[in-house]
Protein backbone atom coordinates (compact mmCIF):
# COMPACT_ATOMS: atom_id res chain seq x y z
CA UNK A 1 0.00 0.00 0.00
CA UNK A 2 1.40 3.33 -0.89
CA UNK A 3 2.24 5.36 1.82
CA UNK A 4 0.52 8.58 1.12
CA UNK A 5 -2.68 5.96 0.69
CA UNK A 6 -1.86 4.67 4.41
CA UNK A 7 -1.90 8.49 5.26
CA UNK A 8 -5.01 8.97 3.99
CA UNK A 9 -6.53 5.55 5.48
CA UNK A 10 -4.96 7.40 8.67
CA UNK A 11 -6.59 10.98 8.53
CA UNK A 12 -10.03 9.04 7.27
CA UNK A 13 -9.87 7.17 10.43
CA UNK A 14 -10.05 9.74 12.61
CA UNK A 15 -12.25 12.20 10.75
CA UNK A 16 -14.38 8.46 11.35
CA UNK A 17 -13.86 8.76 14.97
CA UNK A 18 -14.84 12.36 15.36
CA UNK A 19 -17.82 12.24 13.08
CA UNK A 20 -18.61 9.62 15.63
CA UNK A 21 -18.11 10.61 19.09
CA UNK A 22 -20.05 14.02 18.21
CA UNK A 23 -22.75 11.95 16.90
CA UNK A 24 -23.09 10.23 20.13
CA UNK A 25 -22.51 13.39 21.51
CA UNK A 26 -25.15 15.36 20.12
CA UNK A 27 -27.95 12.32 20.26
CA UNK A 28 -27.30 12.03 24.57
CA UNK A 29 -27.67 16.09 24.56
CA UNK A 30 -31.12 15.03 22.76
CA UNK A 31 -32.03 12.24 24.48
CA UNK A 32 -31.14 14.38 27.85
CA UNK A 33 -32.84 17.21 26.81
CA UNK A 34 -36.11 15.09 26.25
CA UNK A 35 -35.58 13.41 29.65
CA UNK A 36 -35.42 16.64 31.25
CA UNK A 37 -38.27 18.09 29.26
CA UNK A 38 -40.56 15.06 30.86
CA UNK A 39 -39.53 15.26 33.93
CA UNK A 40 -40.07 19.11 34.22
CA UNK A 41 -43.55 18.57 32.79
CA UNK A 42 -43.98 16.08 35.62
CA UNK A 43 -42.70 18.24 38.04
CA UNK A 44 -45.38 21.04 36.87
CA UNK A 45 -48.38 18.06 37.14
CA UNK A 46 -47.04 17.54 40.54
CA UNK A 47 -47.63 20.51 41.38
CA UNK A 48 -51.00 21.06 40.17
CA UNK A 49 -51.95 18.32 41.83
CA UNK A 50 -51.42 19.26 44.72
CA UNK A 51 -52.81 23.14 44.05
CA UNK A 52 -55.81 20.77 43.20
CA UNK A 53 -55.86 19.42 46.73
CA UNK A 54 -55.18 22.72 48.55
CA UNK A 55 -58.24 23.92 46.31
CA UNK A 56 -60.66 21.11 47.10
CA UNK A 57 -60.18 21.17 50.32
CA UNK A 58 -60.96 24.65 50.50
CA UNK A 59 -63.90 24.51 48.48
CA UNK A 60 -65.45 21.66 50.89
CA UNK A 61 -64.59 23.42 54.15
CA UNK A 62 -65.87 26.59 53.03
CA UNK A 63 -68.14 26.42 49.87
CA UNK A 64 -66.58 29.83 48.21
CA UNK A 65 -66.78 29.96 44.27
CA UNK A 66 -63.28 31.13 44.50
CA UNK A 67 -61.85 28.00 44.71
CA UNK A 68 -63.84 26.19 42.90
CA UNK A 69 -63.36 28.44 39.91
CA UNK A 70 -59.76 27.88 40.69
CA UNK A 71 -60.00 24.41 40.90
CA UNK A 72 -61.49 24.40 37.67
CA UNK A 73 -58.86 26.24 35.87
CA UNK A 74 -55.78 24.46 37.53
CA UNK A 75 -57.85 20.90 36.18
CA UNK A 76 -57.77 22.18 32.40
CA UNK A 77 -54.20 23.32 32.85
CA UNK A 78 -53.44 19.62 34.10
CA UNK A 79 -55.47 18.23 30.97
CA UNK A 80 -53.36 20.02 28.73
CA UNK A 81 -50.17 18.62 30.24
CA UNK A 82 -51.54 15.50 29.96
CA UNK A 83 -52.13 16.18 26.45
CA UNK A 84 -48.33 16.88 26.33
CA UNK A 85 -47.49 14.09 28.02
CA UNK A 86 -48.41 11.51 25.51
CA UNK A 87 -45.57 12.87 23.39
CA UNK A 88 -43.20 13.72 25.90
CA UNK A 89 -43.14 10.07 27.67
CA UNK A 90 -42.58 7.20 24.98
CA UNK A 91 -41.93 4.44 27.03
CA UNK A 92 -44.47 1.38 27.38
CA UNK A 93 -44.63 1.84 31.23
CA UNK A 94 -44.94 5.57 31.10
CA UNK A 95 -47.74 5.20 28.57
CA UNK A 96 -49.56 3.02 30.89
CA UNK A 97 -49.12 5.52 33.92
CA UNK A 98 -50.40 8.00 31.60
CA UNK A 99 -53.34 6.23 31.13
CA UNK A 100 -54.25 5.58 34.37
CA UNK A 101 -53.86 9.01 35.44
CA UNK A 102 -55.96 10.39 32.95
CA UNK A 103 -58.42 7.82 34.28
CA UNK A 104 -58.23 8.83 37.34
CA UNK A 105 -58.38 12.48 36.58
CA UNK A 106 -61.39 12.02 34.37
CA UNK A 107 -62.94 10.56 37.70
CA UNK A 108 -61.88 13.61 40.10
CA UNK A 109 -63.39 15.76 37.70
CA UNK A 110 -66.83 13.60 37.46
CA UNK A 111 -66.82 13.37 41.28
CA UNK A 112 -66.30 16.47 42.03
CA UNK A 113 -68.33 18.46 39.16
CA UNK A 114 -71.28 16.00 41.02
CA UNK A 115 -70.44 17.40 44.28
CA UNK A 116 -70.22 21.31 43.17
CA UNK A 117 -74.03 20.94 41.23
CA UNK A 118 -75.49 19.11 44.60
CA UNK A 119 -74.29 21.56 46.93
CA UNK A 120 -77.17 24.17 47.64
CA UNK A 121 -75.67 24.94 50.89
CA UNK A 122 -75.37 28.60 51.42
CA UNK A 123 -71.61 29.35 52.61
CA UNK A 124 -71.45 28.94 56.77
CA UNK A 125 -72.04 31.74 58.70
CA UNK A 126 -69.52 32.63 61.68
CA UNK A 127 -67.04 30.36 60.45
CA UNK A 128 -68.59 27.22 61.08
CA UNK A 129 -67.58 23.80 59.13
CA UNK A 130 -69.61 22.67 56.12
CA UNK A 131 -71.53 19.61 57.18
CA UNK A 132 -72.04 17.15 54.84
CA UNK A 133 -74.63 13.98 54.78
CA UNK A 134 -73.60 10.52 54.58
CA UNK A 135 -73.89 10.29 50.58
CA UNK A 136 -71.51 13.73 50.07
CA UNK A 137 -69.01 12.17 52.70
CA UNK A 138 -69.01 8.50 50.69
CA UNK A 139 -68.50 10.11 47.20
CA UNK A 140 -66.19 12.66 48.76
CA UNK A 141 -64.29 9.66 50.09
CA UNK A 142 -64.23 8.07 46.56
CA UNK A 143 -62.82 11.37 45.25
CA UNK A 144 -60.02 11.88 47.81
CA UNK A 145 -58.76 8.21 46.54
CA UNK A 146 -59.01 8.74 42.84
CA UNK A 147 -56.86 12.11 44.21
CA UNK A 148 -54.42 9.85 46.04
CA UNK A 149 -54.23 7.46 42.62
CA UNK A 150 -53.69 10.57 40.76
CA UNK A 151 -50.91 11.96 42.64
CA UNK A 152 -48.82 8.43 43.03
CA UNK A 153 -48.99 8.33 39.45
CA UNK A 154 -48.03 11.35 38.61
CA UNK A 155 -44.62 10.73 41.39
CA UNK A 156 -44.28 7.75 39.43
CA UNK A 157 -43.94 9.34 36.24
CA UNK A 158 -41.41 11.82 37.78
CA UNK A 159 -39.50 9.19 39.35
CA UNK A 160 -39.58 7.40 35.71
CA UNK A 161 -38.49 11.00 34.00
CA UNK A 162 -36.04 11.38 36.65
CA UNK A 163 -34.19 7.85 36.21
CA UNK A 164 -34.43 8.39 32.36
CA UNK A 165 -32.29 11.66 32.39
CA UNK A 166 -29.96 10.03 35.06
CA UNK A 167 -29.42 6.60 32.22
CA UNK A 168 -28.90 9.29 29.18
CA UNK A 169 -26.43 10.82 31.01
CA UNK A 170 -24.45 7.62 32.17
CA UNK A 171 -25.01 6.26 28.87
CA UNK A 172 -23.82 9.36 27.05
CA UNK A 173 -21.03 9.73 29.18
CA UNK A 174 -20.03 6.15 28.85
CA UNK A 175 -20.60 5.97 24.71
CA UNK A 176 -18.21 8.85 24.65
CA UNK A 177 -15.20 7.74 25.96
CA UNK A 178 -15.83 4.69 24.65
CA UNK A 179 -15.38 5.95 21.37
CA UNK A 180 -12.55 8.46 22.15
CA UNK A 181 -10.34 5.72 23.51
CA UNK A 182 -11.44 4.12 20.45
CA UNK A 183 -10.37 6.13 18.10
CA UNK A 184 -7.53 7.41 19.84
CA UNK A 185 -5.82 3.65 19.96
CA UNK A 186 -6.50 3.23 16.46
CA UNK A 187 -4.92 6.38 15.62
CA UNK A 188 -2.14 5.73 17.54
CA UNK A 189 -1.57 2.27 16.31
CA UNK A 190 -2.10 3.04 13.13
CA UNK A 191 0.70 5.98 13.52
CA UNK A 192 2.72 3.58 15.10
CA UNK A 193 2.76 1.35 12.81
CA UNK A 194 3.28 3.50 9.81
CA UNK A 195 6.55 5.36 11.75
CA UNK A 196 8.04 1.62 12.36
CA UNK A 197 7.70 0.60 8.75
CA UNK A 198 8.91 3.68 7.66
CA UNK A 199 11.85 4.27 9.59
CA UNK A 200 13.57 1.10 9.22
CA UNK A 201 12.76 2.04 4.93
CA UNK A 202 13.99 4.88 5.32
CA UNK A 203 17.57 3.48 7.27
CA UNK A 204 17.76 0.52 4.86
CA UNK A 205 17.99 3.28 1.77
CA UNK A 206 19.81 6.29 3.36
CA UNK A 207 22.52 3.09 3.73
CA UNK A 208 22.40 2.30 0.41
CA UNK A 209 22.42 5.76 -1.07
CA UNK A 210 25.82 5.76 0.99
CA UNK A 211 27.39 2.84 -0.30
CA UNK A 212 26.62 3.84 -4.08
CA UNK A 213 27.83 7.33 -3.21
CA UNK A 214 30.87 6.04 -2.09
CA UNK A 215 31.25 4.48 -5.44
CA UNK A 216 30.46 1.27 -5.70
CA UNK A 217 28.38 1.21 -8.49
CA UNK A 218 27.43 -2.80 -8.47
CA UNK A 219 25.26 -2.54 -4.97
CA UNK A 220 21.79 -2.48 -5.29
CA UNK A 221 19.29 -1.46 -2.65
CA UNK A 222 17.03 -4.27 -1.80
CA UNK A 223 13.22 -3.13 -2.39
CA UNK A 224 10.15 -4.21 -0.01
CA UNK A 225 6.48 -3.55 -0.84
CA UNK A 226 4.84 -0.95 -3.70
CA UNK A 227 5.14 2.26 -2.03
CA UNK A 228 6.97 5.27 -2.59
CA UNK A 229 9.62 3.96 -0.35
CA UNK A 230 10.18 1.34 -3.17
CA UNK A 231 9.80 3.52 -6.16
CA UNK A 232 13.05 5.49 -4.86
CA UNK A 233 14.94 2.40 -3.69
CA UNK A 234 14.14 1.43 -7.75
CA UNK A 235 15.00 5.15 -8.71
CA UNK A 236 18.47 4.67 -7.22
CA UNK A 237 19.09 1.52 -7.99
CA UNK A 238 18.79 2.33 -12.10
CA UNK A 239 20.68 5.64 -11.62
CA UNK A 240 23.58 3.14 -10.24
CA UNK A 241 23.56 0.90 -13.39
CA UNK A 242 23.02 4.10 -15.85
CA UNK A 243 25.97 5.76 -13.85
CA UNK A 244 28.17 2.04 -14.40
CA UNK A 245 27.04 1.72 -17.82
CA UNK A 246 28.19 5.44 -18.62
CA UNK A 247 31.29 5.53 -16.33
CA UNK A 248 34.63 5.51 -18.13
CA UNK A 249 37.92 5.78 -16.79
CA UNK A 250 40.19 9.21 -15.79
CA UNK A 251 42.22 9.04 -18.72
CA UNK A 252 39.33 9.46 -21.25
CA UNK A 253 38.00 11.76 -18.97
CA UNK A 254 41.06 13.39 -19.51
CA UNK A 255 41.13 13.11 -23.02
CA UNK A 256 37.80 13.97 -23.25
CA UNK A 257 38.34 17.45 -21.70
CA UNK A 258 41.30 18.20 -23.90
CA UNK A 259 39.35 17.42 -26.52
CA UNK A 260 36.65 20.04 -26.14
CA UNK A 261 38.95 22.74 -25.06
CA UNK A 262 41.25 22.59 -27.97
CA UNK A 263 37.58 22.43 -29.80
CA UNK A 264 36.70 25.73 -27.98
CA UNK A 265 39.81 27.32 -28.87
CA UNK A 266 39.23 26.47 -32.61
CA UNK A 267 35.63 27.79 -32.70
CA UNK A 268 36.95 31.30 -31.03
CA UNK A 269 39.34 31.82 -33.64
CA UNK A 270 36.61 30.80 -36.15
CA UNK A 271 34.45 33.16 -34.41
CA UNK A 272 37.33 36.00 -34.71
CA UNK A 273 37.76 34.99 -38.13
CA UNK A 274 34.31 35.45 -39.58
CA UNK A 275 33.83 38.79 -37.41
CA UNK A 276 36.65 40.14 -38.64
CA UNK A 277 35.20 38.82 -42.24
CA UNK A 278 31.97 40.71 -41.16
CA UNK A 279 33.88 43.98 -40.57
CA UNK A 280 35.58 44.05 -44.01
CA UNK A 281 32.57 43.28 -45.99
CA UNK A 282 30.58 45.88 -44.67
CA UNK A 283 32.69 48.33 -45.35
CA UNK A 284 33.46 46.86 -48.58
CA UNK A 285 29.55 46.95 -48.75
CA UNK A 286 29.39 50.70 -47.89
CA UNK A 287 32.50 51.90 -49.87
CA UNK A 288 30.09 50.25 -52.83
CA UNK A 289 26.97 52.34 -52.14
CA UNK A 290 28.54 55.08 -51.46
CA UNK A 291 30.63 54.69 -55.30
CA UNK A 292 27.00 53.65 -56.49
CA UNK A 293 24.88 57.19 -54.54
CA UNK A 294 28.28 58.75 -56.74
CA UNK A 295 28.18 57.36 -59.72
CA UNK A 296 24.23 57.79 -60.00
CA UNK A 297 24.57 61.41 -59.05
CA UNK A 298 27.71 62.07 -61.37
CA UNK A 299 25.66 60.68 -64.29
CA UNK A 300 22.15 62.15 -63.50
CA UNK A 301 24.11 65.81 -63.48
CA UNK A 302 26.67 64.99 -66.13
CA UNK A 303 23.06 64.26 -68.73
CA UNK A 304 21.35 67.10 -67.39
CA UNK A 305 23.58 69.88 -69.68
CA UNK A 306 23.15 67.48 -72.80
CA UNK A 307 19.44 67.50 -72.54
CA UNK A 308 19.12 70.90 -71.90
CA UNK A 309 21.30 71.65 -74.63
CA UNK A 310 19.28 68.95 -77.26
CA UNK A 311 15.60 69.97 -75.94
CA UNK A 312 16.67 73.94 -76.47
CA UNK A 313 18.10 73.16 -80.49
CA UNK A 314 15.04 70.87 -81.08
CA UNK A 315 12.69 74.26 -80.20
CA UNK A 316 15.15 76.40 -82.76
CA UNK A 317 14.99 74.28 -85.53
CA UNK A 318 10.97 74.48 -84.78
CA UNK A 319 11.23 77.83 -84.64
CA UNK A 320 13.56 77.86 -87.58
CA UNK A 321 12.05 75.54 -90.23
CA UNK A 322 9.45 76.75 -93.03
CA UNK A 323 6.03 75.46 -92.47
CA UNK A 324 5.54 74.06 -96.08
CA UNK A 325 8.28 71.74 -94.22
CA UNK A 326 6.97 67.95 -94.69
CA UNK A 327 4.96 66.49 -91.72
CA UNK A 328 6.78 63.48 -91.20
CA UNK A 329 10.16 66.18 -89.95
CA UNK A 330 7.92 67.64 -87.78
CA UNK A 331 6.90 64.59 -86.27
CA UNK A 332 10.48 63.61 -85.80
CA UNK A 333 11.27 66.63 -83.89
CA UNK A 334 8.36 66.54 -81.82
CA UNK A 335 9.20 62.83 -80.75
CA UNK A 336 13.09 63.98 -80.16
CA UNK A 337 11.91 66.99 -78.09
CA UNK A 338 9.10 64.57 -75.81
CA UNK A 339 11.60 61.79 -75.37
CA UNK A 340 14.60 63.95 -74.26
CA UNK A 341 12.09 66.32 -71.73
CA UNK A 342 10.86 62.80 -70.43
CA UNK A 343 14.59 61.43 -69.89
CA UNK A 344 15.13 65.39 -68.30
CA UNK A 345 12.40 64.38 -66.04
CA UNK A 346 14.12 61.31 -65.69
CA UNK A 347 17.17 62.23 -64.62
CA UNK A 348 15.62 64.91 -62.18
CA UNK A 349 13.98 62.00 -60.44
CA UNK A 350 16.88 59.80 -60.36
CA UNK A 351 18.72 63.43 -58.51
CA UNK A 352 16.01 63.40 -56.29
CA UNK A 353 16.07 59.64 -55.50
CA UNK A 354 19.99 60.02 -54.90
CA UNK A 355 19.82 63.00 -52.80
CA UNK A 356 17.25 60.87 -50.58
CA UNK A 357 19.54 58.54 -49.34
CA UNK A 358 22.21 60.69 -48.32
CA UNK A 359 20.03 63.62 -47.21
CA UNK A 360 19.94 63.79 -43.80
CA UNK A 361 16.83 63.46 -41.25
CA UNK A 362 15.54 66.61 -38.94
CA UNK A 363 12.81 64.81 -37.29
CA UNK A 364 10.11 67.08 -35.48
CA UNK A 365 6.55 66.97 -34.83
CA UNK A 366 4.38 67.15 -38.22
CA UNK A 367 0.74 67.75 -38.54
CA UNK A 368 -0.27 65.26 -41.61
CA UNK A 369 -3.52 67.14 -41.91
CA UNK A 370 -1.48 70.67 -42.69
CA UNK A 371 0.73 68.66 -44.74
CA UNK A 372 -1.75 67.15 -47.17
CA UNK A 373 -3.57 70.62 -47.25
CA UNK A 374 -1.04 71.99 -47.81
CA UNK A 375 0.23 69.60 -51.32
CA UNK A 376 -3.27 69.59 -52.47
CA UNK A 377 -3.07 73.34 -52.75
CA UNK A 378 0.16 72.75 -54.83
CA UNK A 379 -1.71 70.11 -57.08
CA UNK A 380 -4.21 72.13 -58.21
CA UNK A 381 -3.05 72.68 -61.04
CA UNK A 382 -2.58 68.75 -61.94
CA UNK A 383 -6.09 68.35 -61.59
CA UNK A 384 -7.07 69.74 -65.11
CA UNK A 385 -10.39 70.41 -63.97
CA UNK A 386 -11.23 67.34 -63.55
CA UNK A 387 -14.35 66.79 -60.98
CA UNK A 388 -12.84 65.20 -57.88
CA UNK A 389 -14.32 64.02 -54.60
CA UNK A 390 -12.07 64.53 -51.84
CA UNK A 391 -12.84 62.25 -48.81
CA UNK A 392 -10.04 63.42 -46.38
CA UNK A 393 -10.53 61.91 -42.97
CA UNK A 394 -8.50 63.50 -39.57
CA UNK A 395 -4.88 62.44 -40.01
CA UNK A 396 -3.07 62.79 -36.43
CA UNK A 397 0.47 64.61 -35.38
CA UNK A 398 3.01 62.19 -36.45
CA UNK A 399 7.06 62.35 -35.96
CA UNK A 400 9.24 62.42 -38.93
CA UNK A 401 11.20 64.59 -41.44
CA UNK A 402 8.72 67.44 -42.93
CA UNK A 403 10.36 67.72 -46.17
CA UNK A 404 10.42 63.90 -46.70
CA UNK A 405 6.99 63.25 -45.83
CA UNK A 406 5.74 65.89 -47.77
CA UNK A 407 7.41 63.78 -51.25
CA UNK A 408 5.58 61.42 -49.89
CA UNK A 409 1.92 62.54 -49.54
CA UNK A 410 3.24 64.97 -53.10
CA UNK A 411 3.85 61.32 -55.29
CA UNK A 412 1.09 59.70 -53.89
CA UNK A 413 -1.72 62.29 -54.46
CA UNK A 414 -0.25 62.76 -57.79
CA UNK A 415 -0.61 59.23 -58.76
CA UNK A 416 -4.07 58.88 -57.61
CA UNK A 417 -4.80 62.35 -59.27
CA UNK A 418 -3.03 61.14 -62.70
CA UNK A 419 -4.63 57.72 -62.51
CA UNK A 420 -8.55 58.83 -62.31
CA UNK A 421 -8.05 61.66 -64.96
CA UNK A 422 -10.21 59.35 -67.24
CA UNK A 423 -12.87 58.82 -65.20
CA UNK A 424 -16.16 61.38 -65.42
CA UNK A 425 -16.66 61.59 -61.83
CA UNK A 426 -12.76 60.77 -59.71
CA UNK A 427 -12.96 59.95 -55.85
CA UNK A 428 -9.51 60.36 -54.08
CA UNK A 429 -9.70 59.32 -50.03
CA UNK A 430 -7.19 59.72 -47.57
CA UNK A 431 -7.51 58.40 -44.00
CA UNK A 432 -5.94 57.04 -41.15
CA UNK A 433 -6.17 54.13 -38.98
CA UNK A 434 -4.70 52.70 -35.88
CA UNK A 435 -2.41 49.62 -36.88
CA UNK A 436 -0.35 47.02 -34.33
CA UNK A 437 1.99 48.46 -31.39
CA UNK A 438 0.63 52.34 -31.54
CA UNK A 439 1.88 52.55 -35.24
CA UNK A 440 -0.54 54.73 -37.56
CA UNK A 441 -1.94 53.42 -40.91
CA UNK A 442 -2.17 55.76 -43.50
CA UNK A 443 -4.36 55.05 -46.74
CA UNK A 444 -4.52 57.02 -50.28
CA UNK A 445 -7.51 55.48 -51.95
CA UNK A 446 -8.92 56.30 -55.51
CA UNK A 447 -11.01 54.69 -58.02
CA UNK A 448 -8.81 55.25 -61.20
CA UNK A 449 -7.40 52.84 -63.53
CA UNK A 450 -6.18 50.29 -60.50
CA UNK A 451 -3.46 47.35 -61.43
CA UNK A 452 -3.29 43.68 -61.26
CA UNK A 453 -2.32 42.51 -57.61
CA UNK A 454 -0.10 39.54 -59.49
CA UNK A 455 2.45 42.37 -60.15
CA UNK A 456 2.43 44.47 -56.55
CA UNK A 457 5.31 43.67 -55.21
CA UNK A 458 7.24 45.46 -58.48
CA UNK A 459 5.26 48.73 -57.75
CA UNK A 460 7.78 49.94 -55.16
CA UNK A 461 10.91 49.33 -57.40
CA UNK A 462 12.85 51.40 -59.45
CA UNK A 463 11.90 52.25 -62.79
CA UNK A 464 9.13 49.74 -62.50
CA UNK A 465 6.20 50.77 -64.15
CA UNK A 466 2.13 48.97 -65.00
CA UNK A 467 1.45 51.08 -67.51
CA UNK A 468 2.84 52.43 -70.83
CA UNK A 469 3.88 56.22 -71.05
CA UNK A 470 1.27 56.61 -73.86
CA UNK A 471 -1.49 56.03 -71.48
CA UNK A 472 -0.01 57.63 -68.31
CA UNK A 473 3.38 59.64 -68.06
CA UNK A 474 6.17 59.07 -65.13
CA UNK A 475 9.46 57.42 -64.76
CA UNK A 476 8.62 54.89 -62.10
CA UNK A 477 10.51 56.60 -59.64
CA UNK A 478 7.99 58.39 -57.25
CA UNK A 479 6.97 55.04 -55.27
CA UNK A 480 10.56 54.17 -55.35
CA UNK A 481 11.14 57.18 -53.14
CA UNK A 482 8.04 56.52 -51.51
CA UNK A 483 9.35 53.23 -50.28
CA UNK A 484 12.67 54.86 -49.50
CA UNK A 485 11.38 57.50 -47.50
CA UNK A 486 9.10 55.42 -45.42
CA UNK A 487 12.00 52.46 -44.51
CA UNK A 488 14.02 55.65 -43.16
CA UNK A 489 11.04 56.74 -40.91
CA UNK A 490 10.90 52.89 -39.53
CA UNK A 491 7.49 51.94 -41.50
CA UNK A 492 5.93 49.92 -44.33
CA UNK A 493 4.77 50.43 -47.98
CA UNK A 494 2.48 48.37 -49.39
CA UNK A 495 -0.74 48.71 -52.46
CA UNK A 496 -3.87 46.88 -53.26
CA UNK A 497 -5.68 47.29 -56.39
CA UNK A 498 -8.30 45.84 -59.10
CA UNK A 499 -8.19 46.81 -62.88
CA UNK A 500 -10.15 49.55 -63.89
CA UNK A 501 -11.50 49.61 -60.61
CA UNK A 502 -9.17 51.41 -58.54
CA UNK A 503 -6.29 51.24 -56.10
CA UNK A 504 -4.86 52.03 -52.56
CA UNK A 505 -1.47 52.68 -51.85
CA UNK A 506 -0.37 52.13 -47.88
CA UNK A 507 2.17 53.61 -45.57
CA UNK A 508 3.05 52.93 -42.01
CA UNK A 509 4.74 55.12 -39.26
CA UNK A 510 5.66 54.21 -35.95
CA UNK A 511 4.75 56.02 -32.82
CA UNK A 512 8.39 57.46 -32.11
CA UNK A 513 10.50 57.66 -35.60
CA UNK A 514 13.85 56.25 -35.03
CA UNK A 515 16.63 58.29 -37.12
CA UNK A 516 18.12 55.49 -38.89
CA UNK A 517 20.96 56.80 -41.24
CA UNK A 518 21.12 57.03 -44.57
CA UNK A 519 19.23 54.44 -46.27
Amino acid sequence: MKIRTRLKLTTWISLGAIVVMFGSFVWSLRVISRADQAMGLSDEMQKIVFERVLLRDEFLLHAEQRPRAQWMAKSETFRKLLDQADHDFSRPKDKILLQEARKNFDATISIFSEIMKKSSRAEPEGGKAVVFNEAETRLIMHGFMKAYVLKDCIDRLYESAHQTSTDARNRGVLITVLFVICGVLAIVINTVAINKMMTGRIAALSHGVGIIGAGNLDHRIAVKGDDELSDLARSGNEMAGRLKASHTSIDNLKKEIVAREQAEDKIMKLNEELERRVIERTAQLEAVNRELEMFSYSVSHDLRAPLRHLIGFVELLNKRVPESFDEKIRHYLAVISDSATQMSKLVDDLLSFSRMGRAEMTVVRVSLDKLTQAVLKMLQTETGGNDIVWKIGPLPEVTGDPAMLQLVMMNLISNAIKFTRKKIRAEIGIACTPGNAGEHIFSVRDNGAGFDMKYHDKLFNLFQRLHRTEEFEGTGVGLANVRRIIQRHGGRTWAEGVVGTGAVFYFSLPATTRVDGRS
